[in-house]
């Protein structure tokens, strides 16, 4: 997978650089993103307090810069259509169960955003250690 900055259409698998990892999300158009999170934060920390929610860009990047998937050949055959994708996402609203390494923000636009679990950071994590 491949990530570029350009301007966002509704359905975009997008992510945001944290200090310590990517946060994904689903832009769903009109500056509005679906993604796990708490009220004030990503809190990650505090996984009682996380759930799908929509928010704005503001609060989804924190003064970072969106970044939107760009699938490889192989990964494109996986694709949803950008409406089917915007539709789970809203589907999704207030789902909770959040867990940082097998049910997180990541999981959450993989499932929206195609039709095949993707290879995941925390994957790409494991396989470095």
């Amino acid at each position: 997978m491949q990530w570029i900055i350009r301007e966002l259409l509704p359905g975009d698998h997008i992510r945001v650089k944290r200090p310590l990892y990517y946060h994904h999300g689903i832009y769903v158009g009109e500056g509005k993103v679906i993604h796990y999170s708490g009220k004030d934060g990503d809190s990650v920390e505090r996984p009682e307090l996380v759930e799908v929610i929509e928010s704005d860009m503001d609060f989804f990047l924190q003064d970072g810069i969106a970044e939107v998937a760009k699938p490889s050949m192989k990964e494109s055959l996986y694709c949803r259509n950008k409406k089917e994708c915007v539709k789970l996402a809203k589907e999704a609203l207030g789902r909770r169960g959040y867990n940082f390494l097998h049910n997180n923000c990541e999981t959450l636009a993989n499932e929206c955003a195609y039709r095949k679990t993707l290879t995941s950071q925390i994957e790409e994590i494991k396989r470095t250690l």
